[in-house]
């Protein structure tokens, strides 16, 4: 995440849950949330889900090793053995009791201890689902596809899948038309947004534009104390001058690609993250970061263009050939 320095491990989480509601899913999906959070930061972190939830939003989790109080949070649960046969798939109910009478009913299951965590229990029971059969020789897979509990899932499926009187369906131009997103914010919005964002970001990096700055005054130096104030009456000054403007224009195109990488490369994932919830156009986002290197564009070509023209007697030129030199060096610069 850019910008992610100074954070703590819970608050990056929660702003990458922040990130992914801005725009505005109706289902959600968290892979394993409470990894690597302490007790307390756990149960923040899942009330915080809870209230989501609250919202009208589904949220669908993975869960690592829960905690009794964060496995009661939750409302239904989807277990599954290895081979991704179903074990249980239903609502939990009140301090996990639908679970609980559901493993208690099966064979060769004892009750649940007291004040013993029903995660942990029911994995228990079941071998971790790592083998075919639990410890006690029972296939729970098979035992829940014989249940009454999977014949009330498999019938509300089916009731699912039936079509409502009078729908039909929908072709491809349509489906197209219906899949074609919207962006919740408008461009305008999401321009100034961008725009406020990058520019933090530059201002939190300034070694990339003080470095920037000072690699082409330098390259500008170098190359301008080559031919310091040579006259231009032959074929060869002037194709030597040419040879010094295009390689100052390349080598301060060149260093100017290299340095901004360190800059850029970090926002890749936050970029993609945001890319696949559709939160602004790519345009936009090109947009800002081309406005926002206009400062570099205006300032590194003018020190550059100062320094040769002082140095290697280039304002003898005419008019024209500096307005030329000039545009050159602004390409080469900020390209």
């Amino acid at each position: 995440m850019m910008g992610a320095g100074g954070m703590s491990f819970e608050q990056r989480k929660r702003v990458s849950i922040g990130l992914e509601l801005a725009a505005n899913p109706s289902i959600l999906f968290l892979d394993e949330p409470t990894t690597g959070l302490d007790s307390l930061a756990a149960q923040s972190l899942v009330r915080n889900i809870r209230k989501i939830a609250a919202s009208g939003r589904s949220i669908v989790c993975t869960i690592h090793q829960p905690s009794t109080v964060i496995f009661n949070s939750f409302d239904s649960l989807l277990l599954l053995k290895r081979g991704g046969r179903t074990v249980f798939f239903g609502t939990l109910g009140k301090k996990s009791s639908n679970l609980i009478e559901y493993f208690e009913n099966a064979p060769e299951v004892k009750p649940i201890p007291l004040n013993v965590n029903p995660a942990t229990w029911m994995l228990d029971i079941i071998g971790a689902g790592t083998s075919a059969e639990g410890p006690n020789g029972v296939d729970y897979a098979a035992h829940y596809a014989n249940s009454t509990l999977a014949k009330v899932n498999l019938l509300h499926l089916e009731t699912l899948m039936t079509p409502n009187e009078g729908s039909r369906m929908i072709d491809d131009a349509e489906l197209e038309r219906l899949n074609s997103f919207r962006y919740n914010a408008s461009f305008m919005t999401q321009f100034v947004l961008l725009l406020k964002r990058i520019h933090l970001t530059y201002w939190r990096t300034p070694n990339y534009s003080v470095v920037r700055h000072f690699i082409c005054l330098l390259i500008a130096l170098i190359f301008g104390s080559a031919f310091p104030q040579q006259e231009y009456s032959t074929y060869i000054a002037v194709l030597s001058r040419s040879a010094v403007i295009y390689f100052t224009a390349l080598a301060c195109g060149i260093l100017s690609m290299f340095l901004v990488g360190p800059v850029l490369f970090p926002e890749r994932p936050a970029f993609y993250r945001e890319q696949q919830s559709r939160m602004y156009a790519v345009w936009v986002y090109v947009l800002t970061l081309v406005l926002i290197e206009v400062r570099n564009f205006l300032f590194s070509p003018d020190v550059t263009r100062f320094i040769q023209i002082s140095t290697d007697n280039i304002d003898s030129l005419s008019s024209p050939s500096l307005f030329v030199f000039h545009i050159t060096i602004l390409l080469y610069c900020w390209i």
